[in-house]
């Protein structure tokens, strides 16, 4: 545990099999949802590490009120950003697995123990399955990560470093072994802001770690805020430009003519994402002026709006498709408990 942050907990005498690890900063709306999801689990041998980021809110008080000796609270004495946290909660874990999960997400019942079945099968380090989207405002799945990201990656099947960086699929949330950390020293970036899991998933598949896919999702992922997404996105796309041109400088990257390749490609489009922003963002926001200045430093913003339309169609379509599947999806989703609500 580090000096800047502390730890109210009282230990069981043997370690849990999976510590879920879940950062939060002013999370009061929607943190019990996802406590009570981990709670519910099928695989009850697991404790749930809540690492307030210094809330300025109820956060830390909603948790306190849950009467489970599964749930350990840590407590940042500053904000630090979830990278930190994250380690900070890993740190403090004692399962031989990790899962993660944020504040606004939910899992299925049975996501832990699917997920640590096919681990064990196919000795995999890791193990990631697919994720629903979930509109802010409604329980209602719109689509999956994979779908999304056009990822035909096969269904139990190892995640190459190429896959994860042309698919840009840094949102997958997987369960992994604690060594991963403990033993062979993969840690949060605390510099990076966005793209932080990305960046982890990276660093280890150029390691060598097994991380396996089971496109079966189990996890929900709840998509927007009440704040301006489009600013977000924008300050996305800097990072992410950021942080391309950072792994490019890598010898590490240098040495695997592919991932190369796949990381200039990804530089392409964070370049052009910018772009796009640069000048949507104010748009959006009805700063016309500041629109029209972003326009005439980009006059290159047409044919990149150009370039991504396919994708945007492409994206529309497969949304569409996944709504008219959705009622013909697996058994395990009409009977779980929720999902209902969940996947109308």
């Amino acid at each position: 545990m580090t000096d800047d942050t502390t730890c109210h907990a009282v230990l069981r005498p043997r370690p849990p099999l999976v510590s879920i690890v879940m950062p939060a900063y002013n999370a009061t709306r929607f943190i019990r949802q996802a406590i009570d999801s981990v709670l519910a689990q099928t695989l009850a041998d697991l404790e749930l590490i809540v690492v307030d980021d210094a809330s300025t809110d109820d956060t830390a008080t909603v948790v306190e009120r849950i009467v489970d000796a599964r749930i350990r609270l840590i407590r940042n004495r500053c904000n630090s950003g979830p990278a930190y946290s994250r380690n900070a909660g890993i740190a403090a874990a004692r399962g031989e697995w990790i899962a993660l999960i944020d504040t606004d997400d939910w899992f299925t019942p049975d996501r832990l123990e699917a997920m640590l079945v096919e681990a064990r099968l196919h000795d995999a380090d890791a193990v990631a399955d697919d994720l629903f989207i979930v509109d802010n405002g409604t329980r209602r799945a719109r689509s999956t990560l994979l779908l999304e990201a056009a990822c035909a990656t096969p269904d139990r099947s190892f995640l190459c470093a190429v896959a994860l960086v042309s698919h840009e699929i840094g949102a997958l949330k997987p369960l992994f072994r604690r060594r991963l950390f403990a033993e062979r020293g993969h840690r949060y970036d605390v510099r990076v802001r966005y793209g932080e899991d990305y960046l982890l998933y990276l660093g280890w598949l150029v390691d060598d770690v097994r991380l396996l896919v089971l496109r079966e999702p189990r996890y929900f992922l709840r998509r927007g805020d009440t704040g301006s997404l489009t600013t977000r996105r924008l300050a996305m796309a800097a990072a992410a430009v950021a942080l391309n041109r950072r792994l490019l400088a890598d010898d590490r990257i240098a040495a695997r003519p592919g991932l190369k390749q796949a990381l200039a490609r990804r530089m392409e489009k964070a370049r052009d994402l910018l772009v796009f922003y640069e000048v949507l963002c104010p748009l959006r926001e009805r700063r016309y002026a500041d629109a029209a200045l972003a326009l005439s430093r980009a006059p290159q913003f047409i044919f990149v709006a150009l370039r991504r339309l396919p994708a945007i169609v492409g994206l529309r379509l497969g949304r569409l498709a996944f709504r008219w599947r959705r009622p013909f999806m697996s058994p395990f989703l009409a009977n779980a408990p929720g999902a209902r609500q969940d996947l109308q």
